[in-house]
């Protein structure tokens, strides 16, 4: 296991035609601890800087590995999922993501963020899949070694040193994919399925929750469907259904004059008071609190709304 994170840091390092010309080249990477209760994400290079409320899109690929403490990683190919020790997020350029840690664990991370023509012929190829951005080898002491080989690479800024950061990059890759190949056929079946049953939640999040009729309609039995559901996913579908009717009012707290009660009602709520308690024994806000920070963190530096 590793050793645990006594402190945070980071190197960025500016990218030339010698490193593309290399096919893989790293721009940044970094190890960072993050206490119980600590503000995040922690200072990084502005590129790399994001608030969870919007998410963030990337330029360019990142890897980031959790070896302490839990938290949650959302996208639009997947939805929220949960995030434990040992599991590796691969982040794609032009896809919308977020993620963080629980405020009560906090969490360990190694991240690195890279690019490169042989990079993306391996997700042309199908070798890396943006419908698949979480992996899980577990928490290993050689693996996060190759991430702090790879930031003791960009500190030290000697010769060759971007292209042994590179090389390193590519053999985090390598596992990434290995440990993706192994998934059985039958998995990639059932895959298929939860992905369908997602859809459905997510199209009639404001009806009431009918896991039969789903399995009906997807021609498998509940209780498989219930226990693949969690299996694949790390949430039992009660709890997905949740999860999604959040981030729609979340959405349109942000993105709508709606009132509370109008968007509780739109969303299947029975009564705002239920809605404004489900909201913030989930957010730790409620839903006016939680539009008062949208409409701040959206302002200009003399008060005004950013365009």
């Amino acid at each position: 296991m590793p050793p645990k994170l006594r402190g945070s840091s980071f190197r960025y390092l500016p990218v030339g035609p010698a490193e593309r010309d290399w096919g893989i080249h790293v721009s940044a990477a970094g190890a960072f601890a993050i206490p119980p209760g600590s503000p995040y994400p922690l200072p990084a290079p502005r590129t790399y800087r994001f608030r969870y409320e919007r998410g963030r899109v990337m330029p360019e690929y990142a890897m980031v590995y959790i070896t302490r403490g839990r938290g949650v990683f959302d996208s639009r190919e997947t939805g929220g999922r949960p995030v434990t020790p040992g599991t590796l997020l691969l982040l794609f350029p032009g896809r919308w993501h977020r993620y963080r840690p629980d405020p009560r664990t906090g969490w360990d991370e190694y991240w690195v963020c890279f690019d490169g023509e042989h990079v993306r012929d391996l997700q042309q190829r199908g070798f890396l899949r943006p419908q698949r951005p979480l992996h899980h080898p577990g928490v290993d002491r050689r693996l996060a070694g190759l991430f702090l080989e790879i930031l003791d690479a960009l500190r030290s800024g000697r010769l060759g040193s971007a292209q042994v950061a590179a090389a390193d990059t590519l053999a985090i890759l390598a596992r990434v994919i290995s440990e993706a190949r192994r998934v059985r056929p039958v998995d990639r079946r059932a895959e298929l399925v939860i992905r369908r049953a997602r859809q459905i939640i997510v199209r009639s999040a404001a009806e009431p929750l009918r896991v039969p009729e789903i399995a009906r309609e997807l021609g498998v039995g509940y209780s498989w469907l219930r226990q693949a559901f969690r299996r694949h996913t790390g949430l039992a579908p009660a709890q997905y259904h949740a999860q999604v009717r959040l981030h729609q009012a979340q959405e349109m707290l942000e993105g709508t004059d709606l009132s509370v009660k109008e968007i509780a009602a739109a969303l299947g709520y029975d009564t705002q008071s239920y809605f404004s308690r489900a909201f913030r024994r989930k957010t730790g806000r409620w839903p006016t609190q939680w539009r008062a920070a949208c409409a701040r963190s959206s302002a200009g530096p003399h008060g005004r709304t950013k365009p």
